[in-house]
């Protein structure tokens, strides 16, 4: 922006007394008598991408679009920012809208929706006389062509629309739970603890997760207990163990498999709570429990065009970009849960504002799993030459081979071409690496900028000071280490992921805590912190109790981050045919044994598997104080042998044999 432009805004800048410039919350201005938005776009200068990622950069300028139809001197095409006539939230066509059918009132002022004229169905006007209100985002595009320079903090185009002020008490906070895909915990809240992690190389471009987590408590040694998608989320969900869930692949349902456990998202329901999911909270499709109604009070909301993009063969590349024009026509699935997102926080806000409504909404969002379609400007704050490689490229020595699965997931797409390179320790080429590694870490900015838009908006409705918000990915991801690509392992990358939580008033000031967590705690935790008590720990046997328990409330992390929760995290992973390699870690050590499931029938046409611990396939261990990129099998050293007893006895007995009431002997 220039000449008048630019004075207009620096005027109002400093009316409004100061830019928030480093936070997610990024505060919008107001023109007096007159909406707009602020829409930040590049300089010349800065639109070379050329840079790496850099703190200290300036933000760039601002365009100002007014909301009265006309189009500023940048050209962009205001009506795609626009709040549509004729759909409701979800997006359904109406033929007759009216203000109550297309766009529930979120206050007893209410507002008027009217056109101007014909010409002008796709824009969206405030009755001038009526009071100022809460507008519905379509289920649009969001553009991201003034997307900032690589060097600087991303922000977004939106609506900023004055808001009634209504005091009040909540007694109970609300939740917003964000899930991210297949996320390493590579980001710069890590990044001073580089011995925690094998790849200590940090550089993501995630302004808005950074800002979160400077106001959060951060557990820096948080696993979950299965790296891939369908176990995962059924463990935490629950807070049972894949043994117990009997969810050890992506076609198993745990409601039909252990028992009809309740879920976080049931829970706060039965309390009370307005529930509802969107994206990918549970695995996609019947196996996963993909939209459990038994979860969700208020319905689950699905990417209209998730299919559009899954059948356009992207699913046969590992990464793919797409412009605006093709996001015009068919939105990103995680940019339609967005927009769901923030009109689910504007429907509830009123009875959560007041205390009478809180509310629970889980939003899952898909990427960076592969494919990883993005729009095309992300790849520009991650320059091909100035991308980190792996520090370990190979397994580790004395790896034994029955611990090892082909990444068949990664080899298989077309981009990567390698499908007949199925033998341990194949390192892709340089140059494949790099690009790999490049549409990965441009997909975690991605949704970093989605985040930005949700979180804002909170903020916006006056949600912010009495709504927890947790973020956490649902396993880890490997980019090249140990010679692998993807999940499906039991080493550090495979289960370790980010988790972090926002407590108003808690956490403001930031909390970090290298106690070790496992993501079965998650749910007990967020029972006493709302609360509502403490769950019964679950006995050995609990497939039959719907409510309990195997994890452990880390709620006095808010008060002594240095208190120690648990001794041990246990996590599992099924290696190839019956085999399952069972994992045990402490603050120091991983130790692990791929051992046999022995099944044999039982009474009524059931199953059950026999744990051979006397014969384990492979074992390892690796001591995370000396290698922490996990590069030497140690298990071997004499020197260690009483830390291999004493691990092998905690794993033994925390996993039972047998694994009782199977209606499958596996599901492949």
């Amino acid at each position: 922006m220039k000449g008048k432009g630019h004075l207009r805004l620096i005027g109002l800048l400093l009316m409004m007394g100061v830019l928030i410039y480093t936070t997610t919350y990024f505060r919008l201005a107001e023109r007096y008598g007159q909406f707009s938005y602020l829409v930040p776009h590049l300089d010349d200068d800065d639109a070379s991408g050329t840079d790496a990622p850099d703190e200290d950069h300036h933000r760039g300028d601002v365009t100002e679009i007014p909301l009265d139809g006309t189009t500023p001197d940048n050209e962009l095409d205001v009506k795609h920012h626009m709040t549509t006539i004729g759909q409701n939230f979800q997006g359904q066509k109406l033929d007759n809208p009216t203000v109550d059918e297309g766009y529930p009132k979120h206050f007893e002022q209410g507002y008027i929706l009217q056109k101007e004229n014909e010409k002008d169905e796709e824009l969206i006007f405030l009755n001038d006389e009526e009071d100022d209100a809460i507008v519905d985002i379509p289920p649009g595009t969001l553009n991201y062509s003034n997307i900032l320079d690589s060097s600087s903090e991303i922000h977004f185009p939106r609506v900023r629309i004055k808001r009634p002020q209504i005091r009040s008490t909540p007694k109970r906070k609300n939740i917003l739970f964000l899930v991210v895909d297949d996320l390493r915990p590579q980001i710069n809240p890590y990044k001073d603890f580089p011995n925690l992690f094998p790849d200590n190389v940090f550089g993501m471009h995630t302004p808005n997760i950074d800002a979160l987590a400077r106001h959060s408590l951060i557990l820096t040694r948080a696993y979950v207990q299965y790296s891939s998608c369908n176990p995962s989320r059924a463990s935490y969900m629950t807070s049972r163990h894949p043994d117990t869930t009997k969810v050890w692949n992506l076609a198993t349902f745990w409601r039909q498999s252990g028992g009809n456990f309740t879920t976080i998202p049931q829970f706060f329901g039965q309390r009370g709570y307005r529930t509802t999911g969107m994206g990918k909270i549970f695995h996609p499709g019947p196996g996963g429990g993909f939209n459990d109604p038994e979860s969700w009070n208020d319905g689950y909301y699905i990417a209209p065009h998730g299919g559009y993009w899954s059948s356009k063969n992207t699913t046969a590349d590992f990464w793919k970009t797409v412009n605006i024009e093709e996001r015009e026509v068919n939105p990103l699935p995680d940019e339609e849960l967005t927009i769901n997102a923030i009109n689910r926080l504007r429907k509830y806000a009123p009875k959560a504002l007041t205390g009478e409504e809180p509310f629970f909404i889980a939003l899952g969002y898909l990427k960076p799993h592969i494919p990883i379609v993005i729009p095309e400007e992300f790849l520009n704050l991650y320059p091909l030459k100035k991308l980190s490689m792996p520090n370990n490229n190979y397994l580790p020595k004395n790896f034994p081979p029955e611990a090892w699965m082909p990444p068949a997931e990664v080899l298989n797409c077309a981009d990567v071409n390698l499908t007949d390179s199925r033998t341990m320790n194949v390192i892709f080429p340089e140059d494949l690496t790099r690009t790999l590694r490049r549409a990965y870490f441009a997909g975690v900015s991605y949704i970093d900028y989605l985040i930005g838009i949700v979180l804002s908006e909170l903020e916006s409705l006056g949600l912010a000071e009495n709504t927890i918000v947790s973020f956490l990915g649902d396993h880890g991801w490997h980019l090249g280490e140990q010679g692998y690509w993807g999940k499906h392992t039991n080493f550090d990358l495979g289960v370790h992921t980010p988790l972090m939580i926002h407590i108003p008033g808690r956490t403001d000031h930031g909390l970090i805590s290298e106690s070790i967590i496992e993501f079965t705690d998650i749910f007990p935790t967020f029972v006493e912190m709302t609360g509502f008590g403490s769950l019964d720990p679950c006995p050995t046997i609990s497939g039959h109790i719907k409510l309990c328990t195997e994890g452990k409330s880390f709620l006095k992390l808010f008060e002594d981050p240095q208190t120690k929760i648990r001794d041990f995290a246990f996590s599992q992973h099924r290696m190839r045919g019956h085999d399952m390699g069972y994992t045990v870690r402490t603050d120091r050590y991983r130790y692990t044994e791929t051992v046999m499931l022995r099944h044999e029938k039982i009474n009524n046409g059931l199953f059950q598997f026999h744990v051979k611990w006397d014969n384990p396939l492979g074992v390892e261990l690796y001591d995370h104080l000396k290698d922490p990129q996990e590069s030497e099998n140690i298990v071997a050293d004499p020197e260690y042998s009483q830390v291999v007893n004493n691990l092998r006895q905690a794993l033994h007995t925390h996993f039972l044999s047998p694994i009782t009431n199977l209606t499958k002997p596996f599901v492949k």
